[in-house]
């Protein structure tokens, strides 16, 4: 709360970034699994920073069947686990902090579901993969055609005089809270990753600010938020992006509403 929203690119934020500019190797698999969706210049927060850091949408989970990573415990460490994927930079470029059998796809592929509902979730995963992926390509083509992000550009028709179709009232950010505060919400109180309270005001009323913890006990810094449904439509989550300047390693998780 309390940051930047941002709607367009400008010189310290870039869009839609080619994976080739994010990822520092295996960009073909991990674009598999992720999506960039935008590039922030790292010295906008703070002057002592360089770099950059990227926005990453995982494509996982499928809705009904748990956390992002809930069955993949072999392949979790302190960064990458249910709810939560860790990013280690190098130089401007990132890599996923974990195999890439985190993720639901790759691991029933390694270790075929063994219960009904693992069943049933690897059955539908190829499925939302590719709508995911759709939906995403739509809302990046929309975005290049008319300079401007659209959470539906599916119903947006600006031919149609009885629709309310302005632009503005269909306008989404790429980002939000950028260089704002973590608020206390759904994703600090899982107990699923260790955190830090700290008293703070939100809107007049007595709210925690919270950051998670780097695996040595110093707290991430908070970069921003960027809400999924904007991207890759049926969502009700929202990604928060962490950044640790002393070893390069971005954190994110998603606040589910």
């Amino acid at each position: 709360m309390n940051g930047k929203s941002l709607y367009a690119g400008t010189d310290y934020f870039q869009t839609f970034p080619n994976p080739q500019d994010v990822f520092i190797r295996d960009v073909e698999e991990h674009s598999k699994y992720l999506l960039p969706v935008a590039t922030f210049s790292l010295s906008h927060i703070s002057p002592k920073w360089s770099g950059k850091v990227h926005f990453i949408l995982p494509i996982e989970p499928v809705g009904g069947y748990g956390f992002l990573g809930t069955n993949s415990g072999r392949y979790h460490n302190y960064l990458c686990r249910p709810d939560w994927i860790g990013y280690k930079y190098h130089g401007d470029k990132c890599e996923l902090a974990s195999d890439f059998r985190f993720f639901h796809r790759a691991f029933y592929e390694k270790h075929p579901p063994n219960t009904d509902l693992q069943k049933n979730e690897a059955s539908e995963l190829p499925g939302h993969y590719k709508q995911t992926l759709d939906r995403f390509a739509i809302r990046k083509q929309h975005f290049e055609e008319h300079g401007w992000l659209c959470s539906d550009p599916l119903d947006w028709d600006p031919l149609d005089d009885d629709s309310d179709d302005d632009p503005e009232e269909w306008r989404s950010p790429f980002v939000s809270d950028l260089g704002g505060t973590s608020f206390d919400s759904n994703w600090s109180n899982s107990g699923s990753f260790p955190v830090s309270r700290y008293p703070d005001k939100l809107d007049g009323d007595d709210w925690d600010r919270v950051l998670p913890n780097t695996e040595d006990g110093r707290d991430f810094t908070f970069i921003g938020a960027v809400d999924m449904w904007n991207f890759i439509g049926d969502s009700n989550g929202t990604l928060l992006l962490f950044f640790d300047p002393d070893k390069h390693i971005a954190l994110t998780t998603i606040d589910w509403s």
